[in-house]
């Protein structure tokens, strides 16, 4: 098996998902078999030759300089975090793998999700598992409140419904996973999540081709629940730092929406 190409995959993937008008181009793009730029487009907008690009993304080159990706990245329209996994790919730092068991959430986390029991909050270890979550979060989420919340997305029937808006949901989920393996690549546990999710489904491996990444700490979502309906809630993530990698999540409403109206029929439930 011959090394794996990260940058020129990276490179092909993103310059794909750029349009010419995107890009300043003012072309004609009728009729054009390749999807967003041409290889030579990016060149010419980046500065750099065409047979060049050509070898850094088919892997003969691997130590471009930080002006020629700076460069690319301003021509794939990469967002801040996009630019620093490219660097990245260029000048790898390695992060150990988490080194807490995926069962056990750590003590100022358990403490934190203790004072939120009356909301929708749980733990996520490395790679999205579900370790621990308030009794409401319990009641409201059911089968996505257990087990890997990417296995749940992409391979449980059910996702769709739970999530209203599942395509802007599993792009997002997708997106996260990347941010969290950058530096983790050798990871076991990552491919083993890897393998389960390529295998089963198509959607993954065409989210996981485009080659997006950022980690988002907060946001808005839509759920929908068999028993309480549909509410929309904002979430807020609070990542640990390293060996832990866990992150505490949190649902809250405004206190006079409808959501908020529908938790506290959640509340009323669990504490009967």
């Amino acid at each position: 098996m011959g090394e794996s190409n990260h940058l020129g995959e990276f490179l092909r993937a993103r310059r794909e998902l750029v349009s010419p008008e995107e890009a300043g181009l003012s072309i004609r793009t009728q009729g054009r078999r390749v999807p967003g730029l041409r290889r030579e487009e990016v060149a010419a907008l980046t500065g750099i030759s065409v047979e060049y690009l050509t070898r850094l993304e088919r892997g003969k080159d691997s130590a471009p300089s930080r002006q020629v990706l700076d460069a690319l990245a301003a021509t794939l329209r990469l967002e801040d975090e996009a630019v620093r996994h490219l660097h990245s790919l260029v000048w790898p730092v390695a992060v150990q793998p988490p080194a807490v068991s995926a069962g056990q959430p750590v003590p100022a986390l358990a403490r934190a999700l203790a004072r939120f029991d009356g909301e929708i909050a749980y733990i996520l270890g490395p790679y999205f598992d579900v370790i621990a979550c308030s009794e409401v979060a319990e009641a409201f989420l059911g089968r996505a409140g257990h087990g890997n919340q990417l296995e749940y997305v992409f391979l449980d029937r059910e996702a769709p419904f739970t999530y209203p808006d599942w395509e802007a949901v599993a792009l997002e989920a997708v997106a996260a996973l990347r941010s969290m393996a950058r530096g983790r690549e050798d990871d076991q546990r990552l491919h083993s999540l890897l393998g389960r999710l390529s295998a089963g489904s198509d959607a993954f491996r065409q989210l996981w081709a485009r080659h997006d990444v950022h980690g988002h700490s907060s946001g808005s979502k839509r759920i929908s629940s068999h028993r309480f309906g549909t509410i929309t809630v904002l979430w807020d993530a609070f990542m640990t730092a390293y060996p832990t990698a866990q992150t505490l999540v949190l649902y809250t409403a405004d206190p006079s929406t409808d959501t908020e109206t529908v938790l506290q029929t959640v509340r009323r439930s669990v504490s009967v």
